[in-house]
C-alpha cells in the first residue's frame, strides 16, 4: 500500500543487548556524512525505533525508486559502508529473516493520512 508518490518502508531487526546504549547514542549523534547520504539516496522521513532487543526502521522513498537502488547506492559510499560494519556488530537479523536477509522487510496493511 502506498500513496502520494512514495513507498512506505518499515523494516525489522534485532540488536545484542549489550549494545542497545551504544546503537541509541551513536543515532543521536549520526555522522553528517551518513545523514547527507541519506537524504541525497532518495530516502525522506526516516525514523529508527527500539521495543526490547527489537529495532524498527520506517521511511519512505519515491515511488519510482526501487529499494534495490536504494541498497546500492548505500553500498557504494564509503563513510556508510564503514557506519553499517559498526552497526552489523551490534545487530542480528530476526529469527524469521529469509536466508541472507539482514533488515527484515514487514508487510503493511493498513495505513490512514
Amino acid at each position: 500500500m502506498n500513496g502520494g508518490g512514495k513507498k512506505r518502508v518499515f523494516r525489522v531487526l534485532g540488536i545484542h543487548p549489550e549494545y542497545i546504549d551504544r546503537y541509541k547514542q551513536m543515532h543521536a549523534n549520526p555522522w553528517s556524512q551518513v545523514s547527507q547520504a541519506i537524504k541525497r539516496i532518495g530516502i525522506r522521513n526516516y525514523s529508527i525505533f527500539i521495543h526490547g532487543n527489537l529495532i524498527f526502521s520506517y521511511y519512505e522513498i519515491p515511488e519510482d525508486i526501487d529499494q534495490d537502488f536504494i541498497a546500492q547506492q548505500w553500498v557504494n559510499d564509503p563513510v556508510c559502508q564503514q557506519w553499517e560494519r559498526i552497526m552489523q556488530q551490534m545487530q542480528i537479523p530476526v529469527p524469521d529473516a529469509a536466508k541472507g536477509e539482514w533488515w527484515s522487510q514487514a508487510e503493511e496493511i493498513f495505513h490512514q493520512e
